[in-house]
């Protein structure tokens, strides 16, 4: 016998990834999805540090998830987690966002993900091997994005003044990547 869920339908207007680990919003990782316009994104996440407040500890420390979060014309819905390191049919680990795999995007969300851990932690990734170096342009990437998030950029923008919107623009010319813009 099959099992069902209904619920009913929503018509979002906008829809957001926010990245999460150990219950902090990974600052520089939600990135808008779908819809009209970015500008629910404080919406969006302010809604999801409520509900990291009421989770229980045993699901977010060291957890990093990625939340797919709704918003209709006055209010936000979780439509999903994908929880890394739990997947039914592949091995313990696996990265379920999907967004750190990307070719394209890949290298900078890495990069910066790496600086969260290094700022927050004091956990990072410095070097990358040189085999893997020679026979991967993501690691090149990734080497390169590394080399521009250093502590003190990453500290202005996670500490932001007042709540103030602070924006990190870096021109790099050609190698210019809009995830390089960063509110």
């Amino acid at each position: 016998m099959e099992k069902w869920i209904l619920q009913e339908r929503l018509e979002f207007t906008s829809e957001f990834r926010i990245h999460t680990f150990d219950g902090d919003i990974i600052y520089g990782l939600t990135f808008h999805m779908e819809g009209e316009s970015a500008s629910g994104r404080a919406d969006a996440e302010e809604f999801l540090k409520l509900i990291l407040q009421k989770l229980p500890d045993t699901i977010l420390l060291g957890t990093l998830i990625g939340w797919d979060i709704g918003i209709t014309n006055n209010k936000c819905f979780v439509i999903e987690t994908n929880i890394t390191g739990f997947h039914s049919e592949f091995n313990a680990g696996l990265q379920t966002s999907g967004y750190f795999g990307d070719g394209y995007h890949g290298p900078i969300r890495c990069a910066w993900i790496n600086t969260y851990f290094r700022f927050k932690y004091n956990v990072s990734i410095g070097s990358v091997e040189k085999d893997l170096l020679s026979t991967d342009q993501f690691y090149k990437e990734f080497i390169f994005y590394l080399s521009i998030f250093k502590n003190e950029h990453f500290e202005i923008l996670q500490n932001k003044v007042r709540g103030d919107t602070v924006a990190c623009i870096l021109d790099l010319g050609d190698e210019i990547d809009s995830l390089l813009i960063i509110y």
